[in-house]
């Protein structure tokens, strides 16, 4: 997961989207999509600015094997627990199937997205 590779690499000292990419291979853009829109909005890193260090619950979940049911537990409750997705779907982990029409409008209502970019977010 990549999510889990950026953030391994805050773990092991990167402390910038540049070092992040120089460990992980990933580019530049997907360091900023991982670290500041994903393990950032999980809880898995801290940000300042341009700068990032491990969180908490992102060494809770480093310390799990990766794919075991430990790590779904800590990714479930960071998704249970973000302020960010709870703003967005408050129920997404409550319906088997979240509305994604739903999600795609709360998307576009917070953060000013454009519809495709809203949508194609919605689906991810």
């Amino acid at each position: 997961m990549r999510i889990r590779s950026a953030v391994a690499a805050v773990a092991a000292g990167a402390s910038n989207p540049e070092e992040v990419a120089a460990r992980t291979g990933l580019s530049l853009r997907h360091v900023h999509y991982h670290l500041h829109y994903a393990a950032r909005v999980l809880g898995f890193v801290e940000e300042a600015g341009d700068w990032f260090s491990l969180a908490p619950l992102g060494k809770e979940w480093l310390a799990t094997p990766e794919g075991t049911a430990a790590d779904r537990v800590v990714f479930a409750r960071a998704l249970a627990t973000s302020q960010s997705l709870r703003d967005i779907s408050s129920d997404l982990l409550a319906d088997p199937e979240p509305n994604v029409k739903k999600i795609e409008e709360r998307i576009r209502m917070i953060s000013r997205a454009a519809p495709e970019t809203s949508k194609r977010r919605a689906q991810t």
